[in-house]
């Protein structure tokens, strides 16, 4: 059990690796954030800042782990979700760094951090885009098909015939989806 002079210690165990990540200095603020830890295991932003120290080093798995530690403790705070999710995006787990992006944003719209993390996802073509809906249960195959060929006035050939309109389906489809004529859709 750790005690009052515990705790003290950790904060500014924490406080230094504050500084050092400020200042670059990642293995220092990554050793600080640690001995913070041993002092106080259950200091939610001290074992943030290991992530944070542990993800500049490129240490992923270990941010990963410290990231979910953060979260458990203090599931309310957005910026762990962001944190997660950057780290997540590194690794190319993108769904992973997609949902935590957006749980970040539903604790809280302004987080700059997660509105940064989403943009800088690789974006989905829109075949992708109607794959992934379907997959979700989102779409009808069939309805999608049937709507996309109404929008464009008939269709002559499968959908398999050609990637190129599939491509254009899939945009047409979504457009519709949103309520919007893919006539008038800049694509």
């Amino acid at each position: 059990m750790t005690g009052i002079g515990d705790f003290a210690q950790a904060e500014v165990l924490a406080e230094r690796g504050q500084t050092y990540l400020a200042h670059g200095q990642y293995a220092e603020a990554w050793a600080a954030f640690n001995q913070a830890i041993e002092a106080q295991p259950n200091l939610a932003w001290a074992i943030a800042g290991r992530g944070q120290a542990s993800h500049m080093l490129a240490r992923y798995i270990e941010a990963l782990a410290d990231f979910s530690s953060a979260i458990e403790l203090l599931p309310e705070c957005a910026s762990g979700f962001a944190m997660r999710g950057d780290v997540y995006r590194m690794l190319e787990r993108y769904d992973e760094a997609w949902t935590d992006f957006n749980r970040a944003l539903e604790l809280d719209a302004n987080c700059d951090m997660a509105i940064k993390g989403l943009d800088m996802l690789p974006r989905m073509t829109y075949a992708e885009a109607e794959q992934q809906a379907i997959g979700l249960g989102a779409l009808e195959p069939q309805t999608l098909a049937e709507r996309a060929a109404a929008a464009l006035g008939g269709l002559e050939r499968p959908f398999s015939e050609s990637d190129r309109a599939r491509e254009r389906l899939s945009f047409w489809a979504l457009a519709l989806m949103r309520g919007e004529d893919p006539r008038n859709t800049v694509r």
